[in-house]
């Protein structure tokens, strides 16, 4: 089987995401845009369940064919301040041998082939729950460490040079966004830049 093969019969036969997480291959060779999906899926979301790794998964699919975003799921992944994890325009070293890379390569299959609905599905945008970065869009919702968008970026966010509102803010992205909004007395300036609870 290649990666580019769609598995919608695998969505009725599977009685759960972490059977069909199971039955997926193990590519030897991954393709390069497979990588960079499960790439993303491992650092962005290694740690949480196989839904919160497919919602972060899911978002990058959507975005590489919404129009609005690059159109490969790599062009995403390294977009500039998307995600704090790409460093000079590269992935730091994955455990290839570990658990957690098999579940985000499984998962990247599953997201591109689309043969398990998200629990966010249709979300273009997401960011750590433990920052408040004032987006004027349509939630979808949370997903364990993460939460989920819809629509068009209204939020002074869109106007920052060098921020992109989008998939995986950054941490370093929201802490440059909060310092260009704070003004140089070191009061809140009131553009919501909060930590969540």
């Amino acid at each position: 089987p290649t990666a580019t093969t769609s598995a919608p019969a695998s969505r009725n036969r599977a009685v759960s995401l972490a059977s069909l997480v199971t039955s997926q291959p193990q590519l030897s060779d991954l393709p390069r845009e497979l990588n960079c999906l499960a790439g993303a899926i491992y650092f962005e979301a290694k740690s949480e369940s196989l839904s919160g790794q497919l919602a972060v998964g899911r978002v990058i699919v959507a975005r590489s064919k919404s129009g609005r975003f690059p159109n490969s799921y790599c062009g995403v992944v390294f977009q500039p301040s998307q995600f704090s994890f790409v460093r000079g325009g590269s992935m730091p070293g994955i455990a290839r041998a570990s658990r957690q890379w098999r579940n985000a390569v499984a998962i990247a299959q599953i997201a591109h082939a689309g043969s398990w609905r998200s629990p966010v599905e249709g979300a273009l945008y997401f960011h750590a729950a433990y920052v408040a970065p004032g987006w004027r869009l349509a939630r979808v919702g949370r997903v364990e460490n993460h939460v989920f968008y819809r629509g068009a970026c209204l939020s002074r966010d869109a106007l920052t040079p060098g921020l992109n509102p989008g998939v995986g803010l950054s941490i370093e992205a929201a802490r440059r966004a909060r310092a260009i909004a704070r003004p140089s007395n070191g009061l809140a300036s009131g553009f919501g830049w909060t930590r969540s609870r």
